[in-house]
């Protein structure tokens, strides 16, 4: 069977496990194990126990996803292999994608590791879904056209620590926006 380019092939397993995972709707703690191992397990448990201590606990949003909120409102989220095929999240890797980038991006200006790993990691619009295009962007100072969203992928240390200031950025801006 051909496999569209950027299209992962949906197996049997991944089948069943969607319909699993419809029907217990898993905390992330419950299957992250499943997907993951090595260096990518501990980041994302690194991540799952610093979102809890900063009182944000992730929830189930569709197969291999979970949303982050405050106060009702998405400040990121976290996919693991199993999600729709668009999101691009390749067996035994995971992605966090923060929520307002745009909008306090300008907390870390001067910032040149964190640009070069939003750069990397920008995503451009497939027309995969219903809301494309992308739109044009301009992300620490460099103009990107087509942008679906950014995510910080397989993130090592260095991209987990500010995976997590831009979480706790996303947060602040929830905070001072939604009174």
């Amino acid at each position: 069977m051909n496999t569209p380019k950027g299209k992962q092939l949906i197996t049997d397993a991944t089948i069943q496990q969607q319909k699993i995972q419809k029907t217990t709707k898993p905390k992330f703690d419950e299957v992250v194990g499943d997907f993951l191992s090595g260096d990518a397990l501990k980041y994302a448990l690194d991540f799952l126990t610093f979102l809890k201590q900063n009182k944000m606990n992730p929830r189930w949003a569709s197969t291999s996803s979970w949303a982050v909120k405050h106060k009702n409102k998405h400040v990121c989220g976290i996919r693991l292999n199993g999600s729709a095929w668009q999101y691009g999240v390749e067996p035994g890797s995971w992605y966090i994608e923060c929520a307002n980038l745009l909008e306090i991006l300008h907390e870390f200006e001067g910032c040149e590791n964190l640009k070069k790993i939003l750069w990397s990691n920008v995503k451009h619009c497939t027309k995969c879904c219903s809301c494309g295009p992308g739109a044009n962007a301009n992300i620490m100072g460099k103009q990107f056209e087509n942008v679906c969203r950014i995510v910080i992928k397989n993130p090592d240390a260095e991209a987990l620590t500010y995976a997590k200031q831009l979480v706790l950025a996303s947060k602040k801006y929830v905070s001072e926006v939604y009174k």
